[in-house]
């Protein structure tokens, strides 16, 4: 993990992010494949559905694209913009931002990522941030012993990856949140330790 780490904290020192607009065609590209799929007849898309998800950088990419639309049904952001947060101390999004979402959201982040925030006097993840000013329903997902790239799997990265019980907890509050909030089931979100709702 610590040369994943090192990695990207070289690319945000020799790509800085400024205003985001190197990282516009992100949202160009998720436009054209919605546009693409509604072009086909063999895929019945229903636009009221649309759920984005990204993690880190792809947190934002989705952010964006919602806010260029179309809008979603719902909408998660795994660690988006932890490390921004932690090693620069810069927000990408800010307050009034996430009070004008207009449905449901829900913010993952790890427990390691939460202790460096405290430790680097951050006062908390900026995913709590995203959390508390995004209206209700939001949840706010603590990953244990989680860090920026537990997300992973083995075969997917190696060198920083989750452990199963990690996985676990990750797709049984993705799956059971969009059987709530986009398939409109009568479901509870089973919280554990750290897990905030509102």
């Amino acid at each position: 993990m610590v040369r994943y780490r090192r990695h990207l904290l070289t690319y945000l020192n020799d790509h800085p992010f400024a205003d985001g607009s190197s990282y516009l065609y992100r949202i160009a590209e998720i436009q054209q494949v919605i546009a693409s799929l509604k072009q086909r007849t063999d895929f019945n898309l229903d636009l009221s559905k649309i759920t984005y998800a990204g993690h880190s950088m792809g947190a934002w990419t989705v952010m964006k694209a919602m806010a260029a639309g179309p809008r979603p049904k719902a909408m998660f952001a795994y660690s988006m913009g932890e490390l921004n947060w932690l090693f620069q101390g810069q927000r990408y999004f800010e307050s009034n931002f996430f009070q004008q979402l207009d449905f449901p959201t829900a913010y993952f982040y790890g427990a390691q990522e939460l202790d460096e925030a405290v430790k680097a006097n951050r006062g908390n993840v900026y995913a709590a941030f995203a959390f508390t000013f995004s209206p209700s329903p939001s949840y706010g997902f603590i990953v244990p012993q989680g860090n920026h790239f537990t997300y992973n799997s083995y075969a997917v990265a190696p060198g920083a990856f989750g452990q199963p019980s990690q996985l676990q907890s990750i797709l049984g509050k993705t799956i059971s949140f969009l059987d709530k909030h986009v398939k409109n089931k009568t479901t509870t979100l089973v919280l554990e330790t750290g897990d905030v709702s509102k």
